[in-house]
């Protein structure tokens, strides 16, 4: 008898790179696709081969009975031919984004489980069942560690319904495996295994999440390594990974820490008494990231009790957050807290390197008078940042700061609205932290945000990085942005020996889709032919590690803050494409606005709350001379830079021309965080307009000179469609 894989859910994605490797391998299989029309791919593949009986496809489609048990009679038919089934795939599965419990319906909810859950579960059944002396030897369901039973994904907002079905599959075929061992004598040789196949970039996949997406890899890296899997694991219910790593268990959140003098916990005053035995404080803070250390700082060192609260305190690893503009640097010591850039081998930016279409030139960051020295900016591991500032926390004697998972807000049933503290879980074990306020600073995948924000975050772009090893850049110690027909790429040095590159990928790119090899095959064919020489061997390096990440870039513009007890900050509040790298600089200038509007002197009681929200609502116009200039920046240039339209190609030109011949210290005063005059901003773009009106006009041929009036009405008009926007939605929010 041939030996038989069954493919269920073949006809693209994972399926797909099943059956292509199994035929290379020489192996026989039949794929069970859900629409025989729709199964193109399979078909051309099968195409291949030229014995019928290689490749036999039939129609199951998973949420129908009848259409399994029809499959399951083509199988045995098959079976009787001669075939044997050895191993059997249950690949088919639904994902319809988002899914959440609080807003999905009954029959999205139905179209998960039947889909994901009991489709794949009785199919299995069925063909299992099939021949008592001759039993297969695997039977493998590819599920996903959103539906593990020991680590609780939160961060995964909108899989509600995808992890339920995914979790509930989990149980089944572990009963399916006990149930086939207790039978005992040929079905004991029958292993049942759960495969999570990895971030594999699918139809499927292809989804805006609002979370960063590491390890990403293609459909062939995560089938070969299954392949490899299946052969050798024979531990019947067994849960493993595409590369032979078994989950692991989540790791216990470790207890409350605080300052320690001398080697020992500082014997407590009151403030300190009630913030460890009684949890409450002026100020409880929700994410120890950036802008929730250094405010925590700020406030600690003002007299302010503080209580921080981090899900994990183990170093971060992200691939955004890693170039501080001087203006950044700046806002750093205005708050004290310069030295955290010390000791964590960052990086001295002094420049811009830009290149458009291959062209170079390098921008400095002005100096405020020609005897001054020039501003400095760092770059640096994100990680590393991030728990130098956890450590000043640490170090304040006023700021306890807690391992624990804030999961809700804590409300007043007398005011109504009004936030008195945070919901915890700690250790299994439900908690609460109270303060007079409370503010959340829990990043861009903010759980808070939905509640307490008018707007929703807009992505049209993902960031994919790479850590390059050894690269050599064009200009050392400066920032550089290549430009061309594709969408802008980043590159900066964020160690000695380390260098991030960031690549920015819209949605729905035709050269990253899966059809024409995903995101792997668009950088290695469409952006390493265009990098800089000296990086092309890092790159590529990295890329084959196959170390992929990404992060969404999103647009949301802030809001006032209205409700009482609470401040929302950082990426929570308000974010803007990271092309220019402002973020954390309007992070830590955010957090010098807040100490001056909420310190002692002006606001003596934080639990004032109409003096607190008139102060916030301060704060929301105050923030908006630095805030505003590098939003609207990062926006406009992104749009500018990232189009093919040719109007914003003629202000392409028109503005890497003013870079060339400038002056140019507005515009890198603008960018480096130093110049916060929105006026500024108004003046050089539309300088640039009218430069690239007059470069359009030195580009356009004599015959073509009477249509000059009506190109140069387009130029300007287009300019202004793509600043004023921006400029109102700053104003209007």
């Amino acid at each position: 008898m041939t030996d038989t894989w069954v493919i269920v859910g073949a006809s693209r994605g994972i399926g797909l790179e099943f059956v292509r490797q199994l035929l290379q391998n020489g192996h026989h299989v039949i794929a069970g696709v859900r629409n025989l029309s729709k199964a193109d791919q399979l078909f051309e593949l099968k195409s291949q081969y030229t014995t019928p009986e290689r490749c036999i496809i039939e129609e199951c489609d998973i949420t129908s009975e009848d259409s399994i048990q029809r499959f399951a009679n083509k199988v045995g038919q098959a079976a009787r031919r001669g075939l044997r089934v050895k191993n059997i795939v249950l690949n088919a599965g639904i994902l319809q984004y988002p899914n959440r419990a609080t807003e999905l319906s009954f029959s999205e909810f139905a179209l998960h489980l039947h889909t994901n859950t009991i489709g794949p579960i009785i199919c299995a059944q069925r063909l299992v069942n099939l021949d008592a002396e001759s039993p297969p030897s695997k039977i493998v369901f590819i599920s996903s560690d959103s539906g593990s039973a020991t680590i609780f994904r939160d961060d995964e907002d909108g899989f509600g319904a995808y992890s339920a079905s995914k979790a509930a599959l989990n149980q089944m075929l572990r009963h399916m495996a006990a149930e086939l061992t207790r039978r005992g004598g040929k079905w004991n040789n029958t292993c049942v295994l759960a495969m999570h196949p990895g971030e594999v970039e699918t139809d499927m996949a292809n989804v805006d999440l609002g979370w960063e997406v590491k390890g990403s890899i293609q459909a062939d890296e995560s089938v070969s390594g299954m392949l490899k899997v299946i052969e050798q694991k024979d531990e019947t219910g067994s849960f493993w990974c595409w590369d032979g790593r078994s989950p692991l268990p989540p790791r216990k959140p470790s207890p409350t820490m605080t300052s320690t003098l001398n080697g020992h916990a500082p014997k407590s005053p009151l403030s300190i008494q009630r913030r460890i035995e009684h949890h409450e404080a002026d100020v409880v803070i929700v994410g120890a990231g950036i802008l929730g250390c250094a405010l925590a700082v700020a406030l600690g060192r003002q007299g302010r009790s503080v209580i921080l609260l981090e899900q994990s305190m183990k170093e971060p690893d992200r691939i955004v957050g890693e170039l501080l503009q001087p203006g950044g640097v700046n806002a750093l010591e205005r708050l004290g807290l310069r030295d955290c850039l010390d000791d964590i081998d960052a990086i001295d930016v002094d420049s811009y390197y830009i290149t458009y279409f291959g062209e170079p030139v390098k921008l400095f960051y002005p100096k405020e008078t020609p005897s001054s020295p020039r501003p400095i900016g760092k770059s640096f591991h994100h990680g590393r940042f991030v728990m130098k500032l956890r450590q000043a926390a640490l170090a304040c004697p006023n700021v306890t700061v807690v391992e624990t998972k804030a999961t809700g807000l804590v409300t007043s049933t007398q005011v109504q609205g009004q936030v008195l503290g945070v919901e915890c879980v700690t250790q299994d074990l439900k908690d609460c932290y109270f303060g007079q306020l409370t503010v959340v600073a829990d990043g861009y995948a903010s759980k808070f945000r939905k509640a307490h924000h008018p707007h929703t975050p807009k992505v049209r772009s993902k960031f994919w990085g790479l850590e390059l090893i050894d690269a050599k850049l064009p200009s050392p110690n400066s920032g550089h942005v290549l430009l061309s027909d594709k969408p802008p790429v980043l590159i900066y040095q964020i160690g000695t020996h380390e260098t991030r590159i960031l690549i920015d990928i819209p949605d729905n790119l035709p050269s990253a889709s899966v059809k024409n090899g995903g995101v792997k095959s668009h950088l290695r064919n469409v952006v390493l032919p265009s990098l800089p020489e000296g990086v092309r061997p890092s790159f590529e390096a990295a890329l084959d590690k196959g170390q992929l990440r990404s992060m969404p870039n999103s647009f949301l513009p802030a809001s006032t803050n209205k409700t009482p007890g609470l401040l929302i900050l950082g990426d929570a509040l308000n974010m803007r494409h990271p092309l220019t790298g402002g973020g954390m600089t309007v992070a830590l200038n955010d957090v010098c606005c807040i100490r001056e509007l909420l310190s002692p002197e002006t606001v003596p009681d934080l639990g004032n709350t109409s003096l607190v929200l008139k102060q916030l609502s301060r704060f929301h116009w105050m923030r908006k001379n630095s805030s505003s200039v590098i939003n609207i920046l990062a926006q406009a240039l992104y749009q500018l830079f990232a189009a093919n339209d040719t109007n914003l190609l003629a202000l392409q030109r028109g503005c890497f021309r003013y870079f060339q011949i400038g002056p140019v210290d507005g515009p890198v005063g603008l960018l480096a965080g130093l110049i916060k005059r929105p006026f500024v901003l108004f003046r050089h773009f539309f300088t640039v307009a009218f430069l690239s009106i007059w470069v359009l006009f030195r580009e356009t041929p004599f015959t073509q000179l009477i249509l000059f009036p009506f190109r140069s009405f387009m130029v300007f008009w287009t300019a202004c469609i793509v600043i004023f926007p921006f400029i109102f939605t700053e104003i209007w929010s």
